[in-house]
């Protein structure tokens, strides 16, 4: 069966069942909803207009300056030189205190990766240990761990962190590094050979 609609003018509009069409009946909503929304059926033939889901917020915080951040060895150490939003859609990233929060309304699965260059100029590099902390200064919540043989010392290393996290509304995450050094200084590279290779990036998944 086909119901048409005759347009005020001329034309008209169609609906047509399927031939097998059984017996069902659909409830339209009672407004017109608001630009972009889309009709979502409760399984018993009753529809309403929802929200896209969206993968927001979406953040990649990095350093822009091409230099070299010193630290002290063995001590682990906010990230706070990822100073430079490249995007963030729901001002999730503090920039001073590079701690990414979970705005209201948006938990749910996060993608998440941080990465961070270590550098020694004396060679001597021993250990590199990175992890993100949740809700607490010392909450260690994901973590890697590079030991370097102490007879094969290393000037630069690169880690990185990749995972999908469950987040709620309020929980938040903060990327600290620790790099242990035999003698020496220590630093967080950020020369222009390892262009962003320090950041803090996140988005939540889509379900």
């Amino acid at each position: 069966m086909t119901l048409k609609l005759v347009g005020s003018s001329s034309g008209h509009t169609s609906i047509e069942a399927p031939a097998s069409a059984g017996s069902n009946t659909l409830v339209l909503p009672v407004n017109n909803g608001t630009a972009g929304q889309y009709l979502k059926t409760d399984g018993n033939g009753n529809l309403s207009w929802v929200d896209p889901p969206d993968n927001k917020p979406i953040v990649m915080a990095y350093r822009s300056a091409s230099d070299s951040i010193s630290l002290t060895s063995d001590v682990f150490t906010d990230a706070t030189w990822l100073n430079t939003d490249l995007i963030d859609t729901d001002n999730a990233w503090n920039t001073s205190t590079a701690t990414f929060t979970v705005p209201s309304g948006k938990g749910g699965k996060y993608v998440i990766a941080a990465g961070a260059n270590a550098y020694s100029n004396s060679n001597n590099m021993r250990e590199f240990r990175p992890r993100i902390v949740k809700n607490g200064a010392n909450d260690t919540y994901i973590a890697q761990y590079a030991h370097i043989p102490t007879n094969d010392g290393h000037r630069h290393v690169q880690a990185n962190i990749h995972a999908i996290v469950p987040l709620d509304a309020g929980d938040w995450l903060r990327f600290q590094v620790n790099i242990k050094v035999a003698s020496g200084a220590v630093y967080i590279s950020n020369d222009g050979s390892g262009k962003m290779s320090n950041y803090f990036s996140a988005y939540r998944l889509l379900e």
